[in-house]
């Protein structure tokens, strides 16, 4: 940044710039659009400025005001500067006008500021003073012609003794009383205002502004003039006549500019946004701007996405939004969004609590205003009692800080109430505040702001904002528009009301209004809680409004009062005078009404009921009863609590029933009606399972009930496993009796027949054996000398032994002794007999059981409920209709339900099993953050419980990336409340769906969740078990269905829990050290170390004095220690983030923690420096400099034995081969010439030619002339290449070929120069274009510069140890973008570089003799390529190094490479990114091979749709940034915003990160695994295809109704496969397929084309993908019509061969290989395998001409001399010859010319 800090004044800052640059721009004007733009320079500006402060001085005008009266243009700038220069105060005004208003305000100002002189021009002069232009205007104001003053008056100028308390300006604002105030505005503000400005847009001397805001306006004046002066840039304006012409001109003036900051207030943007079409959209470029400023007005969200979704087509990115909040008494700025960021949405959703203390319920998006400068103070304050406000809470906004203005020019009272301001509790010495009139409220540091203090609706107490109101008036009908309405209050019969009018738009007038107005209150009351008095319609243009368009509240409510509204309709009480609508207050019931509704039968009571609740409910409203329908809901009438309340009394008063207030409010008339009636006629009570005591705990067997049946089915999965035991660990520091505690033990167990029960098999099926007796397992071990870290170890010992389930006892008890005073408790009970639950009473009944077996009485305790009758109730209630009706109901909600929800793992289970085996780690959440959130659930309406649910249902949601999210929660199970007392496994499961909406703020979730919960919990009496039976799911080996995650929120059960709560909850989450007492023992919680699970993760969370405290279990073979550490963090990190504000959207609440969020830094941190110095092509010119003898670049397979690094003149080099020194001049001399032919920066040079080893050297001379090279591959076909060369606007071609049209230039003309021409080459300019697919069915060019072409050769030089010593095969085309380093590292290290051409590259064995050729070292090639190398026999080449990259690894790869000698490494990178950004050295086999870590300079983030990062692990998008960005795609600015974004993470302005569509997860270690695409597009054979591009393609034929893409097959076997629908005539494939050709390059068209009848779908309507056929199976019929066997034993070896490698395809002997699904590299192995099994090889051109096997196998018996096998018959030529996969040159009359030795495909 250029921030002029050091400057005391403006004339500093301007004529500094002027002295050190005086020929840069500072403004451009532009008046019409078809004039050229204006331009001022800062030299003449100071000029001007200087001679026209020097006319001022002459005037005696320093200190004094001076009214500019000029119009908007350059003439404004210089008078404002000149008055900076000459010590006067500027006067901006309003230039006068025709209408009376307009003169009126200038007389005012004039008079207010006491001016003599004005500023103007000649022209606007002799308009105001025809007569006599020396005279004075209004006469007191001499006018002075600015464009008049001679330039030599500059001379006379002496600079001014100014100072940051010097008064500058005076900006006049609109007052209440329409009498216009100056504010005082120093120097001083506005250099600090202007620093905050710069620090908060990120300007610098290359930012340019655009401006068509007055500058008579601050915002103008301060914001488009003083601004890029500060930052000494340059700012382009336009007159606020032409904007308000042509909106649309402000974006069309961007465009021309290039303009990075821009703005105004939220209106322009509206109306740009209606304006809109894809014609005036398409001429637009708006990538480049970075800041949109929107301020002056409210600022809506509506206004911004409708906008961002405009103008999203030409570049503009929503990033760009910067909300502001300011006002002329603060200079400016008060706020704005940080740069970089995006803007902030608050959806208020609770009730939000004014300065006052009232409640106000929000329910509308607002927009933040960004956050404070640091060095200004701002406070939220009860504009009563002047204190603070709380956190959240709505006030006034306050403001101390540089920037506040001095006060209003000659108003001492208002400037002391407005600017002198003190906080009640401040003392004297404290700062002074600004009164801004706004309210608004601070959360998390941004500012919301809400509306004015003088706006603010007051009703019954509660405050309302009528922006909330007229928002959802607007939202109710398209009649409303925008900005066209008002709320606001009035006084009828001493009560307050509020009361809306609405303009209706001209073209609806017509409509029912009266319905319309009747809609409009019933929404305001529903939305708001305040049904208005009245809602006035009126006609269009007629609301009150000042005449700068803000509408005058106070005179809509003063017009309603007096009727001079002019009304359409009214809905309510009609404004005096008018007729119709006034509602008189309804009567009372009488006593007759409730007798005879008393006296009804059953069928008519509810609808009395409905005219008596609509009676009285109309009472309180004040409304007609006819008006509330029976399915209004009351809170929808208008009814708030307090009027519910009133309800509650008046229906117990008259009926003596009673209403939930809350209940009551979300219920509709009819139901509520209903509700009563069946509360009057209800009877009492019935006993409740009195037939259940039947069943006793007597000894004998008994059923299980469906808990215990699949516990007992998990026993038998891991059978002993701990995970289903319940165990807990107590320290006793105290005497225990050792007796007195057995018999207590043996007595509660007798009580409870679960705890005297076993599970025998009887008759193959598991029974409850009750046993008349069974004590429990007691022993006492001494443990005298063991240490606290050995009782530990072993009490976890001692709770995971296993339980005999048949002999029992379930129940086992430890005491550990060390001391008379000091022992352990370890209990053990089998989950099948106990739960925690069950636990608690243990504890109850022990606390008594003990004392009296020390006493030795028998204990007092309630006759518990026997299990078996719990069993047989569940049993019965299943088997009844209520319980069939439940089963299903959950069935319904779970029927499509996820049901793998979990957290991504870090390990893969043995065997796909689980062992059950697990760990656990402890989580605390502080008092404080624990208080937040009871409070939060508290004013949601929920609980704890609900609060911890959802933010554990967003951790899951954010971390698996599935919105639809399923987790299960316990339930004690005993809602019959005879069972509370009953031990055993009474507790269900119940799994609970969420649908994590990532936009939805969290407070709204939260209510979701609690619904669903409430709903979800009611029906708890349907056995888990019982519910996965009926739904049956695909069960894995894991034995988890449905479920793979649990929620616990663990609470204290029992009457005398009260004072152990805290104790039960550390035992259940394992937390020691909390005491309580048992049976009069002091006791600890102690620790006992988790090793199962049965999930596989279960958070338990509780409640203790000090905060939450839980536990985080997790199954070990899934999750290491570390990852669950990491979720532990993301658990309370998330939970904090709820806690400091609920209204933040899912999608933004952090899942990461502290520690998590340390490791991406660190990964991240690859900064590396290097020196540009002209990239790599000063390298390269370096390296001929100091060794110019030294082989460059050779044919492959082309050198000898001799030494490959020695001088050209060894003989060892072929004649074709290039020195360093030659590679460099003949670079030059091509550089020459193209600056010769008017070709350098900014141009783009198309080369198509062969691989020869010229060709780097062409590359690099089109670098060294500064233009951009395109490479373009000799197979692309014509249309496609015609194509690229339009787009790109070639404006040359380097080839040897003729094209049509096309300005062709010689690649080479043998001239050579020892030095380049002298071009500048920044690291930003471009050095080439790349085309990739396109999903839009067009190719795109991405623009690559010099900067990533350098970092992409240093870094990997670096990582590789490249050496001069080294020689680099290259067998790749140059369009495909990895020949940027195939080229360029060799040579800027001095090796040697070996290119293959594409006969080469294509064939196996030719490949193979190279790599195993002399000087061979590296090779970079896609996995294809490799596997033709092993394909080929190749056994290695010792001290490779091999490169792998463009499309995933294959295992066999990872082992054969490696195998060979080979230092393998895979490679990752999009072409945007420059080749690579990631790599991994691979040292270990296997099939899923790490995309890596970044290159040195390179940044990665795997993020989510909301551009947060995703916890390790996590699946989400990778996005790039760093040095080897690209700058985007060529000539598609839209397309490069949608994937080029701002980088969010990044401290350096303009920085981007690219999004690759990839999907990614980054493991513990920081490497990046690959998941899988995000769109269409894919990698076959290392091509990137858009599958888009292919069906869009397909589509476009007249034929083809539908098209399907998808890539069949892996790897080296993976090809294209296409499938249409055709239109409704016959479709042959092979025509599609030639069509195909004509566009596409042969890497792009299907292998195999499938003729569908009918496309299948989905229920919405999209392709079916997974139900397409088999390729090969659809193909089938088709293919056996005219099938004929291949004959003799030669095509019958050479079916064989082409049958595996097309595998599933039966091959006959005159079948089109290609139309089989062969490819290029594919029949290159066929050569391969035929070479081995026959000793000879067919050329490439046979196959590729006729590819059957008729013709291969005649090849081979013609070179062995043997007559063919057959003869030449209708079967055995091919069908189609397929032309477009082989190089083939172009005869004059378009015939193709095929070369001696035709390549196959370009790679």
């Amino acid at each position: 940044m250029n921030a002029p800090q050091a400057h005391q004044n403006w004339i500093s800052v301007i004529a500094s710039t002027a002295a050190t640059d005086p020929g840069r721009t500072a403004f451009t004007f532009s008046g019409t659009e078809d004039e050229a733009p204006q331009v001022l320079t800062y030299g003449r500006l100071d000029l001007l400025a200087r001679a026209t402060a020097a006319r001022l001085q002459r005037e005696g005008a320093a200190g004094r005001p001076v009214v500019l009266l000029q119009p908007p243009g350059l003439d404004y700038v210089v008078s404002f500067v000149a008055c900076l220069y000459a010590g006067a105060v500027a006067v901006p005004v309003y230039p006068p006008t025709r209408r009376p208003r307009s003169v009126e305000r200038l007389a005012a100002i004039v008079v207010d500021s006491g001016a003599s002189l004005a500023l103007t021009t000649a022209r606007i002069r002799d308009r105001l003073l025809p007569e006599n232009p020396d005279g004075l205007l209004m006469e007191m104001l001499r006018l002075v012609a600015s464009d008049l003053v001679p330039e030599d008056e500059a001379a006379a100028w002496t600079r001014p003794d100014v100072g940051p308390d010097t008064l500058a300006f005076l900006q006049y604002t609109s007052g209440s009383t329409a009498t216009p105030r100056g504010v005082l505005l120093t120097h001083g503000n506005l250099l600090h205002n202007s620093a905050q400005i710069q620090r908060a847009f990120r300007t610098t001397r290359d930012t340019v502004g655009m401006s068509w805001l007055p500058l008579f306006h601050d915002m103008g004046l301060i914001g488009g003039m003083l601004q890029p002066l500060y930052y000494a840039g340059s700012c382009a304006l336009m007159s606020p006549a032409e904007f308000s012409r042509d909106p649309l001109r402000w974006l069309r003036e961007i465009t021309r500019s290039g303009a990075t900051v821009s703005g105004g207030p939220n209106f322009a943007y509206d109306l740009c946004a209606d304006l809109a079409t894809p014609e005036t959209v398409a001429g637009l470029d708006l990538s480049r701007w970075e800041v949109a400023f929107n301020g002056a007005e409210p600022i809506r969200a509506q206004t911004q996405r409708r906008f961002a979704d405009a103008f999203a087509p030409a570049g503009f990115r929503a990033e760009a939004f910067t909300p502001c909040y300011g006002l002329a008494e603060a200079t400016l700025i008060v706020s704005c969004k940080p740069h970089g960021t995006k803007p902030v949405l608050s959806y208020a959703n609770r009730a939000e609590t004014s300065g006052s203390g009232a409640e106000e319920p929000v329910l509308f998006d607002r927009v933040s205003s960004g956050r404070v400068d640091e060095d200004q103070r701002l406070e939220i304050v009860d504009p009563v009692g002047l204190t603070r406000v709380e956190e959240g809470a709505v006030g006034e906004i306050w403001l101390s800080g540089p920037s506040v203005a001095q006060g209003y020019w000659n108003r001492p009272e208002h400037s002391e109430r407005t600017f002198r301001a003190r906080l009640a509790d401040a003392g004297p010495e404290a700062p002074a505040f600004l009164r801004t009139g706004d309210l608004g409220l601070l959360r998390d540091g941004e500012l919301f702001v809400t509306g004015r203090l003088k706006d603010l609706l007051v009703v019954r107490g509660r405050n309302h904002y009528p922006q909330d109101i007229e928002r959802t008036v607007e939202a109710t009908h398209p009649a409303l528009r925008p900005h066209c309405g008002a709320a606001v209050q009035v006084a009828v019969d001493g009560e307050d009301h509020v009361v809306v009018v609405h303009e209706v738009a001209r073209d609806h007038q017509d409509g029912d209004l009266a319905t319309l107005a009747r809609d409009v209150r019933n929404a305001v009351a529903e939305t708001h809680g305040v049904r208005p008095l009245a809602v006035v319609l009126i006609r269009a243009a007629t609301l009150p409004r000042t005449s700068s368009g803000k509408v005058q509240r106070h005179v809509c409510a003063a017009s309603y009062l007096d009727s001079s509204l002019t009304v359409l309709a009214v809905d309510g009480r009609a404004p005096q005078g008018e007729t119709g609508a006034s509602e008189p207050r309804p009567a009372r019931p009488t006593d007759a009404d409730v007798a005879a509704l008393r006296s009804a039968d059953a069928e008519r009571r509810p609808a009395l009921l409905l005219d008596l609740l609509r009676t009285l409910v109309s009472g309180l409203l004040d409304v007609a009863p006819d008006s509330l329908a029976p399915d209004l809901k009351l809170s929808s009438a208008g009814l708030d609590s307090l009027g519910a309340v009133r309800l509650r009394h008046e229906l117990r008063t008259l009926l003596g029933v009673d209403l939930e207030v809350e209940a009551a409010l979300g219920t509709d008339l009819a139901g509520l009606a209903r509700s009563l009636a069946e509360q009057i006629a209800a009877g009492p009570d019935t006993p409740h399972h009195a037939e259940d005591r039947a069943a006793d705990s007597a000894p004998g067997d008994h059923p299980l009930s469906r808990n215990q049946s699949a516990l007992w089915f998990l026993e038998q999965v891991a059978p002993g496993s701990a995970a289903n035991l319940i165990s807990c660990h107590i320290e006793i520091r105290d005497t225990v009796d050792p007796s007195a505690l057995e018999a207590a033990l043996a007595l509660v167990s007798a009580r409870h027949a679960a705890l005297r029960s076993t599970f025998p098999l009887v008759d193959d099926q598991p029974v409850q054996r009750v046993h008349a007796e069974l004590p429990p397992a007691f022993e006492q071990r001494d443990a005298a000398g063991w240490s606290d870290e050995e009782l530990t170890e072993r009490a976890a010992r001692l709770a995971e032994e296993p339980l005999d389930l048949v002999t029992g006892p379930l129940l086992r008890v430890r005491l550990l002794t060390q001391a008379p005073d000091r022992h352990r408790l370890v209990l053990t009970a089998h989950h099948l007999v106990s739960d925690l639950w069950s636990l608690s009473l243990l504890f109850d009944e022990l606390d008594t059981a003990y004392p009296a077996a020390l006493a030795g009485t028998a204990p007092e305790l309630p006759e518990p409920v026997a299990y078996p009758v719990f069993t047989h109730r569940q049993s019965r209630h299943l088997a009844s209709p209520d319980g069939a009706r439940r089963l299903e109901q959950w069935a319904r909600q779970l029927a499509d339900a996820a049901t793998e929800t979990t957290l991504p793992a870090d390990r893969t289970a043995p065997d796909g099993t689980s062992r059950m085996r697990g760990a656990a780690l402890p989580l605390a959440v502080d008092d404080a953050t624990t208080r937040a959130l009871t409070e939060l659930a508290r004013g949601a309406g929920t609980t704890l419980y609900g609060v911890l649910l959802a933010a554990f249902q967003v951790l899951l949601a954010r971390s698996s990336g599935r919105p639809d999210v399923v987790v299960g929660t316990p339930v004690h199970g005993r809602s019959d409340a005879d069972l509370a007392g009953t031990v055993g496994c009474l507790v269900n499961t119940v799994p609970l769906r969420a649908d994590v909406d990532a936009r939805e703020p969290f407070a709204e979730l939260l209510r979701r969740v609690h619904g669903a919960s409430v709903t979800a919990l009611g029906g708890d009496d349907v056995p888990f078990a019982a519910l996965v039976e009926r739904l049956s799911p695909v069960r894995d080996r894991t034995a988890r269905p449905l479920l793979r995650t649990m929620f616990t929120y663990q609470q204290a059960p029992g009457a005398r829990a009260g004072a152990r709560a805290d104790a039960l909850v550390a035992l259940a989450v394992d937390r020691a050290g909390t005491p309580f007492t048992l049976g009069g023992l002091d006791c600890r919680s102690a620790e006992l170390p988790v090793t199962s699970s049965q999930f596989d993760i279960h958070l338990t969370l509780g409640r203790c004095a000090d905060g939450l405290v839980g536990s985080l279990r997790y199954d070990t073979d899934l999750y290491s220690d570390a990852a669950a550490r990491l979720v532990a963090d993301r658990i309370t990190a998330l939970l904090t983030a709820v806690a400091a504000d609920a209204t933040v959207p899912v999608g933004e609440l952090p899942v990461l923690g502290a520690s998590e969020q340390r490791l991406l830094d660190d990964w991240n941190a690859t900064d590396l420096p290097y020196t540009f110095d002209r990239g790599v092509v000063g390298l390269i010119e370096r390296r001929a400099e100091t060794t110019p003898n030294a082989l460059a670049v050779v044919a492959a397979g082309s050198l000898s034995s001799a030494d490959p690094t020695g001088p050209a003149d060894s003989g060892a080099a072929p004649a074709d081969a290039l020195t360093y020194g030659r590679l460099d001049r003949l670079a030059n001399g091509l550089a020459h010439r193209l600056r010769a032919e008017g070709i350098g920066a900014g141009a783009i040079v198309a080369v198509l030619m062969e691989r020869t080893p010229v060709l780097p050297a062409v590359l690099l001379g089109v670098l060294k002339s500064g233009a951009t090279y395109l490479p373009l591959d000799p197979a692309l076909p014509p249309d496609r290449l015609a194509f690229l060369l339009e787009d790109a606007r070639a404006a040359a071609i380097l080839t040897e070929q003729h094209i049509e049209g096309a300005r062709v230039l010689a690649p080479y003309d043998g001239v050579e120069a020892d030095l380049p021409p002298a071009v500048p080459l920044p690291e930003d300019s471009p050095a080439y274009v790349i085309y990739t697919s396109g999903s839009t069915g067009k190719p795109k060019g991405v623009l690559v510069p010099h900067r990533g072409l350098a970092n992409l050769v240093l870094a990997t030089g670096r990582d590789l140890s490249m050496t001069a010593r080294d020689g680099w095969l290259s067998v790749t085309t140059p369009s495909f973008d990895i020949a940027a380093l195939d080229y360029y590292l060799p040579l800027v290290s001095g090796a040697t570089l070996h290119i293959a051409d594409a006969a080469t590259a294509a064939q196996g064995a030719r490949l193979r003799a190279c790599l195993e050729g002399p000087g061979i070292t590296r090779l970079q090639a896609t996995p294809v390529t490799w596997q033709l190398l092993l394909d080929a026999g190749w056994k290695g080449t010792p001290g490779l190094t091999a490169l792998c990259g463009g499309e995933r690894m294959p295992a066999e790869l990872t082992r054969e490479l490696p195998a060979r000698g080979a230092e393998l490494w895979n490679m990752y990178g999009p072409t945007e990114t420059t080749v690579w950004s990631l790599r991994e050295r691979v040292t270990t086999p296997g099939d899923d091979v790490p995309l890596g870590r970044p290159l040195a300079n390179t940044r990665l983030y795997v993020l989510d749709e909301a551009m947060r990062p995703v916890p390790l692990g996590s699946t989400g998008e990778l996005h790039i940034g760093g040095d080897g960005l690209a700058h985007g795609y060529l000539g598609c600015p839209g397309l490069t915003a949608g994937r080029f974004v701002p980088d969010p993470f990044s401290g350096r302005p303009g920085a981007r990160l690219y999004r690759t569509g990839d999907l990614v997860r980054m493991r513990a270690d920081g490497r990046v695994m690959f998941v899988g695409r995000a769109d269409t597009q894919v990698k076959v054979h290392g091509h990137r295809i858009e599958l888009g591009e292919i069906e869009s393609t397909l589509e476009r034929l007249e034929s083809v109704r539908r098209a399907a893409v998808i890539v069949d097959g892996t790897g080296s076997d993976a090809r294209l496969a296409a499938y249409v629908e055709p239109t409704g005539t016959a479709v042959d494939p092979g025509a599609l397929r030639e069509a195909l050709k004509a566009w596409l390059p042969a890497y792009a068209v299907p292998s195999v084309l499938t003729v569908l009848e009918t496309m299948p779908l989905t229920a919405s309507g999209k392709i079916d993908r997974r139900a397409l056929p088999d390729p090969d199976e659809a193909a089938g019929p088709a293919q056996d019509a005219g099938f004929e066997a291949p004959l003799g034993p030669v095509e019958i070896k050479i079916a064989e061969i082409a049958s595996g490698l097309l595998p599933q395809t039966r091959i006959g002997r005159g079948d089109d290989l290609f139309d089989l699904g062969a490819h290029s590299l594919m029949m290159s192995r066929l050569v391969e395998r035929v070479r081995s099994e026959f000793g000879t090889v067919p050329p490439l051109r046979l196959l590729f001409e006729t590819p059957t096997v008729a013709a291969i196998a005649a090849f081979v018996e013609q070179s062995a001399g043997t007559a063919p096998s057959a003869a030449a018959g209708p079967g055995s030529g091919p069908r189609r010859v397929d032309r477009s996969r082989y190089r083939a040159g172009r005869a004059a009359d378009g015939a193709l010319r095929l070369p001696a030795d035709t390549a196959g495909e370009r790679r």
